[in-house]
């Protein structure tokens, strides 16, 4: 059995990344934020937000929260993933696509 040592999220918007990461040895837990970068992922999982329960009394919402809140559901197994429709199953063509 493979146990990984370390899970590694990212919460990515537009403008920010945060990545968040969890030790699994020590349990530390921490975040950076990393400059934006053009965003070519090779592999890894996609997670809507809005499948994702919020913890009641959870009022304050920050980028680095959930980084590292992901990288604690990644771990445990318990990340929602949905499919990203491509070109070639027949999604849409992204922003600056011809028209």
């Amino acid at each position: 059995m493979v146990l990984e040592r370390t899970s590694v999220s990212l919460d990515v918007h537009a403008r920010s990344i945060v990545a968040g990461v969890l030790d699994t040895l020590t349990g530390q837990v921490w975040s950076r934020r990393l400059p934006p970068a053009p965003r070519r992922w090779s592999s890894g999982v996609v997670v809507a937000p809005s499948k994702l329960e919020r913890p009641p009394g959870d009022r304050v919402k920050t980028d680095r929260r959930d980084a590292e809140r992901l990288a604690r559901l990644l771990h445990i197994g318990e990340l929602p993933s949905v499919r990203v429709p491509t070109e070639l199953r027949g999604g849409r063509p992204g922003p600056g696509a011809g028209r």
